[in-house]
């Protein structure tokens, strides 16, 4: 008997080392991002540090993804699903976008009334206009391949005071 349930032992590890690799595998169930890259430019100048972030409407999609990124000095940005960089699998997207102020009027107030000394997150300078995919009104579809977006351009976007960048930085 004891050899018999040494030999099942010995049966279910290899069973189990040629399963493994199957089953467990680093892409098993992992939805394909397909690059993508934008620019966000708002009232003529490039958002520089802008969040966007692709909210998935697809239903296979919902709960399994949230590709994102920030933007760049020039107001360019690409999409990380999985890895820097790697984009955003096919489907259909709503996008939110959130500008971090870097100052802001009441910062030094915030920052004394920190005791860590660490900066406070800085609000949002768009005050929450395109919050979600209903307020921002942006949608778009990703397909197979290289997906290089129009840009999300706005005009007379009134920023939150004192938190305007200056044209040309």
């Amino acid at each position: 008997m004891h050899k018999f349930i040494a030999g099942m032992r010995q049966t279910n590890l290899i069973i189990l080392f040629l399963i493994l690799p199957i089953g467990c595998g680093p892409d098993h169930g992992r939805l394909e991002p397909q690059p993508v890259s934008g620019k966000v430019i708002i009232n003529g100048i490039p958002a520089a540090g802008c969040t966007v972030a692709f909210v998935p409407v697809d239903t296979e999609l919902k709960g399994k993804v949230m590709p994102g990124g920030k933007t760049l000095e020039d107001g360019s940005f690409s999409l990380t699903t999985h890895e820097t960089g790697d984009g955003a699998p096919v489907g259909q997207y709503g996008v939110t976008l959130n500008w971090e102020a870097t100052t802001w009027p009441t910062m030094q107030k915030e920052m004394q009334q920190d005791m860590d000394g660490m900066k406070p997150m800085g609000p949002d300078r768009f005050r929450g206009r395109f919050a979600s995919p209903d307020k921002s009104q942006i949608s778009v579809s990703v397909e197979t391949g290289e997906n290089e977006l129009e840009p999300f351009r706005f005009d007379d976007v009134k920023l939150l005071p004192g938190t305007e960048p200056e044209a040309g930085k």
